[in-house]
């Protein structure tokens, strides 16, 4: 909130915008650039003609000075009523990022137009979920005819329980491991499909007589785990390329 209190304009004590003189704004923002290009040359602004009282100094423009005031009217007439209703202001702000027309109109007094645009633009910023990375590690085996055609179809079976919320990819690492990834803003709701995918892969790969074993179960994953898959999986494609290039150079023999 203190955010939304910096940004917005000066409140009144009804807790309406107050409207400032654009011709006082500008001789402000005039006054300020010429005391910064005397000081730069060092010369006194006040020989240069900028005077302390034509609004140089930003203390002077008293541009912070009821800053507290109108963080304490937004808790009186925003957070504290909403909170009252919703059990806390954060679940209200919460449900404003899907329902804001909802929430708002809750309120006795209208959001003045300026501070309702800040205000959710804070709101969207820190409250919307950010995609979390989750994986889980498996390994497949089939030593039945169906061989590698069963795995690629348990595979795809895993890859059926995707959702659009939480989206499901499965990459070889090196045979027998395979790894189950998904980005998603919902945990448990990423967890339970990963579970899923594993229970039905599974399932695929037993009827074709082969098996499933869960190295590590689903789970967020750090930025440093996916590196460290990252450099295995490339150690493993780099391996598999000198040994194909071994055999090309036996068969040319």
């Amino acid at each position: 909130m203190r955010h939304v209190a910096s940004k917005i304009p000066s409140l009144a004590p009804d807790g309406s915008e107050i409207t400032k003189d654009p011709a006082a704004e500008e001789h402000l923002q005039e006054a300020k650039r010429h005391r910064r290009a005397a000081a730069k040359k060092g010369v006194d602004p006040n020989s240069a003609g900028v005077h302390e009282d034509d609004g140089g100094d930003d203390v002077g423009l008293g541009l912070n000075s009821n800053e507290e005031e109108r963080l304490e009217q937004l808790y009186e007439k925003i957070a504290w009523p909403l909170g009252k209703k919703y059990g806390h202001p954060y679940d209200a702000f919460k449900l404003a990022l899907t329902e804001q027309e909802t929430v708002f109109s809750q309120l006795d007094d209208p959001v003045a137009p300026a501070t309702h645009t800040i205000l959710m633009s804070t709101i969207a910023r820190r409250l919307t979920p950010q995609p979390i990375k989750l994986r889980a590690d498996i390994e497949l085996t089939c030593y039945t005819p169906a061989g590698i055609d069963a795995i690629k179809k348990a595979l795809r079976a895993g890859e059926a329980q995707s959702s659009e919320a939480v989206p499901i990819k499965a990459k070889l690492v090196a045979p027998p491991l395979y790894v189950l990834s998904t980005n998603a803003t919902d945990k448990f709701a990423a967890v339970d499909r990963l579970e899923r995918a594993i229970e039905s892969i599974q399932s695929t790969i037993e009827n074709q007589g082969g098996s499933l074993v869960v190295k590590m179960k689903p789970k967020a994953v750090s930025e440093t785990e996916e590196n460290d898959l990252a450099q295995l999986m490339a150690k493993v494609g780099q391996e598999n390329a000198e040994v194909s290039g071994d055999e090309d150079e036996e068969e040319a023999l």
